[in-house]
């Protein structure tokens, strides 16, 4: 296992545009893994619940995803994200491997929680939210030479120090089967190894302690 770099969700402006300072201030809940060796994985799924956040000042989400853990990043990402003063979307989001972005939203998220997934099916990325197919991307071309070898589950802030991670503490967030399938392979889980925690006054906590599967995220001062 090594560090991981995490994607940056898009919710405002386009990454394209976006300085240095404001990606650096974006913060992070939750857990990820990272592969040394093939097969690389080419999907992600985790059952996650909405939680409104108590603060929104740039954007709050919680998704799954992949990525190729390196400088020219590719992604493929699914889960919900909410802005200021507008109500939480489903959304699809990814980068190919030309280094080409695009993200699009769908409905509202359920508070009991939906199965998000992400994945290679036949000849596309694929996501489904609750087992339902919203959107396909081609896959050759696109992401056949990305080389997921990394996946992230959990919450991520525009701003770190502002905006509250889904969930409080009588009320948390959760994560639950959140697994990632190898190529050739079915899914499993993938270990929760790393916890990303930089999110300020963020909590997240693996459910019950020893799960590889599920866990939680909080705001809490």
């Amino acid at each position: 296992m090594h560090n991981i770099n995490l994607p940056c969700l898009a919710l405002v402006i386009n990454a394209a545009l976006a300085s240095q300072a404001t990606l650096a201030e974006r913060g992070y809940e939750g857990y990820s893994d990272v592969l040394d060796e093939e097969p690389w994985f080419d999907g992600v799924k985790s059952t996650i619940e909405y939680v409104e956040p108590t603060a929104i000042i740039a954007d709050v989400c919680a998704w799954a995803g992949v990525n190729n853990n390196a400088d020219q990043m590719a992604w493929l990402q699914t889960g919900w994200g909410q802005r200021p003063g507008e109500t939480a979307k489903i959304y699809w989001e990814y980068t190919t491997q030309n280094d080409v972005w695009r993200m699009g939203f769908g409905e509202a998220p359920t508070t009991e929680g939906q199965n998000y997934q992400v994945s290679h099916e036949e000849n596309n990325a694929e996501w489904t939210n609750g087992g339902v197919v919203y959107k396909t991307v081609v896959w050759e071309g696109n992401f056949d030479n990305a080389n997921f070898n990394a996946v992230y589950y959990g919450a991520e802030v525009n701003n770190r120090e502002e905006d509250h991670v889904p969930g409080v503490e009588d009320n948390k967030n959760n994560f639950r089967n959140s697994e990632a399938r190898k190529v050739g392979e079915d899914f499993s889980a993938t270990g929760l190894s790393t916890e990303r925690d930089s999110a300020v006054n963020g909590h997240v906590e693996k459910s019950p302690a020893n799960s590889d599967t599920h866990f939680a995220t909080w705001y809490a001062e």
